[in-house]
């Protein structure tokens, strides 16, 4: 786990699982690679983020 803090989409705070690197991401019909942080959350399946 990451000593770095998210606050995820309803305010609360976790530390991150990972970093997976480059995941090709489509929007409408442009391909982008990005890279994702991974975080345990059951309340919801996928969160992007800036950083």
């Amino acid at each position: 786990p990451s000593e770095r803090r998210i606050i995820g989409i309803y305010g609360e705070k976790c530390s991150s699982l990972g970093i997976v690197i480059q995941i090709p991401i489509k929007i409408r019909n442009m391909i982008i690679a990005v890279d994702i942080k991974v975080i345990d959350k059951s309340e919801y399946s996928l969160v992007l983020d800036t950083d």
